[in-house]
């Protein structure tokens, strides 16, 4: 997990000017790169996110072996953003936080027996969840829920749980846990409140490395497009306008707290029967 040398990434030579790339983005006649996933491309700025920070986002694994990762992190040197540097207990399991290295978020989460058991095979990571940091949850609420359908459950009350904190890096605040699935998808979301923190709002663009972004396939993305318009919501992509492609049409807007959050259509060849 060490960083990747710099010659090691993609250098200007390599990169290709597209027009449709970079209107999608909104980062056309300032960066230049062959795929829009390429996240190191142009003038990037870099900023290391705290998980209570509003904005903040963070990649949730359920793996095999907890302690084997770990070992693999320390080896590697990475980055343990938990205070006590090892798997605490939060709920049923043990986790630990760490950061890839573009100092992105990751929650590493002990799987528990039942999904050992439905998962099978051998593979080190069994579960993936996303996480998502928040000023205020009843703005995310009206865009989530009510621009796209999500069912969020409310968590029960704000909390200065010592060990869930110390997983965060934090000795003192409170937190509240919510939670909701992507609509037709068994993908859980999690959406974290703090209180008595001082955080920082994260705003992190396409080409800013760490940069999360939320891919969400749609039905009828002009309606939606209009709705998202209409609630006063923000597009990236220039003038709100999709970027057709062979295997579909998709478009870029930002959540309430700034993050990255992509309409894709599929085209009907593209679609799973």
């Amino acid at each position: 997990m060490e960083r990747m040398p710099q010659l090691c990434r993609p250098t200007w030579t390599a990169f290709q000017k597209k027009r449709t790339t970079w209107t999608m983005s909104g980062t056309w006649k300032k960066t230049r790169a062959q795929k829009v996933r390429v996240m190191s491309a142009g003038p990037a700025k870099t900023v290391r996110p705290n998980f209570w920070d509003p904005g903040a986002t963070t990649l949730i694994l359920e793996v095999r072996d907890i302690d084997a990762i770990v070992a693999a992190v320390r080896k590697a040197r990475a980055t343990i953003v938990t205070l006590s540097g090892a798997p605490v207990k939060v709920g049923e399991s043990r986790s630990i936080m760490i950061r890839d290295p573009d100092d992105y978020l990751i929650q590493i989460v002990q799987a528990t027996p039942q999904t050992l058991q439905q998962a099978g095979g051998s593979d080190a990571v069994v579960g993936a969840a996303i996480g998502l940091s928040v000023a205020d949850l009843q703005h995310e609420r009206a865009f989530y829920s009510g621009m796209l359908g999500f069912e969020i459950h409310d968590g029960a009350k704000f909390e200065s749980d010592k060990a869930a904190l110390n997983l965060v890096g934090l000795r003192k605040g409170r937190l509240k846990v919510s939670a909701a699935y992507v609509p037709g998808t068994k993908v859980r979301v999690e959406f974290y409140e703090f209180k008595d923190v001082a955080g920082t709002p994260v705003s992190l663009r396409i080409q800013d490395p760490g940069a999360p972004q939320l891919q969400l396939r749609v039905h009828d993305l002009d309606p939606l497009i209009r709705r998202v318009q209409d609630a006063g919501y923000t597009f990236v992509s220039v003038g709100a306008k999709p970027i057709q492609r062979a295997f579909g049409r998709f478009v870029f807007a930002l959540d309430p707290n700034g993050m990255l959050v992509e309409f894709v259509e599929p085209s009907a060849r593209t679609e799973k029967p």
